[in-house]
């Protein structure tokens, strides 16, 4: 094996006793090194490259190397197996750009910097497209040589992905990840990428849909005793800016396709749309993640999903096509209980899809989880990049409910007004206010006090509950809420905690102070029917 010195070597200035023994030597090392050279390069004529393989050397990167195909080099040397062995001689196709194929060896005294002016590129290009991680060489080392006139360098700026380098290069995730040698997807802010120059510069990004203040209401069919949202969506469409019924989720079989729920109808949507259009609203429907028999599958599913260039872009192209069957106008996007390590991959996977989406003139609404901070300890509010998801999407639909009502919680305000302000005052450290919109809940919780349970109730279902046990409900100053108590048949105890108009009144003012986009209401057909007066006066400016 050829022991590899420093490029770089310095030697003695102090003449030297035997400088004709090394003459000598010199010119037979250099006649030697005609008959006995280290893989790469041996003979160059004005179609082909003869290349010596090398210990680790594939057809693969060979190909890579010289910017040509594996079915290339296997038609040009007539191979009947990919396989190689270490001194076999293959015919590669001269590349422009390149004095040696498409590559080059170091040789005594270069650097980065010389090897770049010689060749019109830049050491921090040779230094990326190389992998190298420092500017040390060595001789004989081979180093790739982009071609200046086929490939250009790209500095990575903030909310730079694969996919949307593709998209703005004219080529492949794939193909920047292998021109790169890149390991993984996750781009580093100023990292320097070889690129197509098929298009110089990236195209500018479509303008964005603007956000709007209004109203999103969420549309669900029938739950238990919970009547569906229809009845309230159809009497108050006028108030409504967007509709976004919970109709689809992540295909439990396949994690890029879009299953619908069995019982809806094709009638049923057409006639959502058609209503909504005909009073100039939108309908974004929501995907999500969630209420699968297999409950490992909520965070398989968006975890396979997001993992890959092509499974994002297959996932992509599958909502799109939902959009284009029905007619939306863009899509809300609800995953939940995300996995802590899928947050960077999430980030990408909306910012690729709002590209996808603005190209096309549609509209990405995003839900995640309200926070007061970003600890990575809090699992269930960390996977979700505020400033990212904020910068991808049209708008961000802050879920402010469930400060009491989940498991373990115990009695107490649904949403209150200090942790709605803890949480925006957070958000619009990340989040431009236009885009944000305040998920309300128009629900509410009956606690029993003796078993800890907790159970989810309508307006109209509380306010029976009142009635039947000759309640009467309580507005918490504190939490801006109200709530009554009440002991059942059994004895038991129970705290109903609720939302109405006069809870929904201080949170809609607070919109209002923080000059965001607007709320949306989970869900439509539980809420206390005297909130659409207040809404209509809000958006009325009164």
């Amino acid at each position: 094996m050829t022991r590899r010195i420093p490029a770089t070597l310095v030697t003695s200035s102090r003449p030297q006793p035997y400088g004709f023994i090394v003459f000598i030597l010199i010119l037979l090392l250099a006649l030697l090194a005609s008959f006995i050279l280290p893989s790469g390069v041996l003979a160059v004529d004005s179609q082909t490259v003869n290349y010596k393989v090398g210990a680790g050397d594939t057809l693969y990167l060979i190909a890579q190397w010289n910017h040509t195909t594996v079915e290339t080099l296997v038609s040009l040397n007539n191979l009947t197996s990919t396989n190689l062995r270490v001194g076999q001689v293959l015919k590669v196709p001269v590349v422009k750009g390149a004095s040696i194929g498409s590559y080059y060896l170091v040789k005594l005294g270069d650097t980065l910097f010389l090897i770049a002016q010689r060749f019109g590129t830049t050491a921090n290009l040779l230094q990326s497209v190389n992998h190298l991680t420092s500017t040390n060489l060595l001789v004989n080392q081979k180093l790739v040589i982009p071609d200046s006139s086929l490939y250009i360098e790209h500095q990575v700026k903030a909310g730079d992905t694969l996919y949307l380098l593709g998209q703005a290069y004219s080529c492949s995730a794939d193909k920047i990840k292998t021109l790169n040698h890149l390991g993984t997807d996750v781009l580093s802010v100023g990292q320097v990428l070889l690129v197509p120059r098929k298009a110089s510069t990236p195209t500018s990004p479509p303008p964005q849909p603007s956000s709007s203040f209004g109203v999103l209401g969420f549309y669900t069919d029938q739950e238990g005793g919970i009547p569906s949202s229809s009845a309230s969506t159809y009497g108050n469409i006028a108030s409504i800016e967007w509709v976004s019924p919970f109709w689809y989720r992540l295909d439990p079989g396949d994690c890029t396709k879009i299953q619908k729920n069995s019982y809806v109808s094709d009638a049923e949507i057409k006639r959502l749309v058609s209503t909504a259009h005909s009073n100039q609203q939108k309908v974004l429907p929501i995907i999500y993640n969630f209420f699968y028999d297999q409950n490992s599958l909520t965070k398989d599913l968006v975890t396979w999903m997001i993992s890959t260039p092509a499974n994002r872009s297959a996932c992509i192209a599958n909502i799109i096509k939902l959009l284009q069957t029905y007619g939306f106008d863009g899509v809300n996007m609800d995953f939940e209980g995300v996995r802590v390590s899928d947050r960077a991959n999430l980030a990408v996977f909306y910012r690729e899809l709002g590209a996808q989406l603005h190209a096309r003139g549609y509209f990405l609404s995003v839900d995640v989880p309200g926070k007061s901070n970003d600890s990575q300890w809090n699992d269930w509010t960390y996977p979700y990049d505020y400033q990212a998801i904020g910068q991808a999407a049209d708008q961000v639909v802050l879920m402010m409910y469930n400060e009491h009502g989940y498991k373990g919680s115990g009695p107490g305000a649904v949403s209150s007004i200090p942790y709605n302000r803890a949480n925006l005052k957070f958000a619009l450290t990340k989040i431009a206010p236009q885009k944000i919109a305040v998920a309300v809940p128009v629900f509410g919780f009956d606690f029993n006090l003796n078993t800890g349970e907790s159970l989810y109730v309508s307006y109209a279902s509380a306010m029976k509950r009142a009635s039947t046990y000759k309640a009467t409900p309580v507005f918490d100053s504190a939490s801006q809420t109200p709530y009554f108590s009440y002991t059942d048949s059994t004895g038991q105890k129970h705290q109903v905690w609720f939302e109405n108009a006069a809870s929904l009144k201080p949170k809609l003012d607070l919109v209002k102070q923080y000059n965001l986009g607007g709320i949306a209401l989970w869900r439509l057909g539980m809420e206390d029917p005297q909130c659409w007066p207040v809404i209509r006066d809000w958006l009325s400016g009164k």
